[in-house]
């Protein structure tokens, strides 16, 4: 999990690299980003959901971290178990 301006380009390599894991299916990927439509996020998250979890939220601001994250964290807690 990471939180980020969601604005740096697809990293075509990484994902490919991410794809043939081994293990590829026990891979989660969340991002929290301040831009509205943080494409790349949504790029990633969707290549990664084809075999593992990914989810992206868009429109959080700094602040709202601190009401933000223990949700997300609950949520990648119960996809665990």
């Amino acid at each position: 999990m990471f939180y980020t301006d969601g604005g740096a380009p697809y990293p075509t390599n990484i994902v490919n690299k991410i794809k043939t894991y081994k293990d590829r299916n026990k891979i989660s990927f969340y991002a929290l980003s301040m831009e509205q439509n943080p494409n790349s996020l949504i790029a990633i998250a969707n290549q990664i959901n084809q075999f593992g979890v990914g989810e992206v939220r868009n429109n959080i601001t700094p602040d709202m971290l601190v009401n933000v994250l223990p949700e997300v964290l609950n949520s990648m807690f119960h996809k665990v178990i």
